[in-house]
């Protein structure tokens, strides 16, 4: 993973490459709220109806060795950059940012 950017935004960016169903998993990784360090990888791949060897290949794409070292990295950011998981848009208002 690249050290200059925090992870969650550097896992944004490479998305953006990546196919429909690709984004799908990296978009259930990405929320906080469902994944975990005790997640597992039947249930990433369950929840979303793709194939286990979907979810690690997308988990390689991202610079990872396979799905442990992601979710590992990926729990730790969430703990360490929870402002990282919020997403702004154009809608957003100063008072929505304060």
């Amino acid at each position: 993973m690249n050290k200059d950017l925090s992870l969650i935004p550097s896992i944004r960016m490479k998305r953006e490459g990546m196919t429909i169903t690709e984004k799908r998993v990296v978009d259930w990784l990405l929320d906080a709220a469902k994944f975990n360090k005790n997640t597992s990888l039947n249930t990433v791949a369950n929840s979303i109806n793709v194939s286990e060897a979907l979810v690690v290949k997308v988990a390689k794409s991202l610079g990872f060795s396979g799905f442990r070292e992601l979710r590992r990295q990926l729990t730790d950011s969430f703990t360490k950059n929870p402002l990282d998981t919020i997403e702004l848009s154009n809608q957003d208002t100063v008072q929505d940012l304060v």
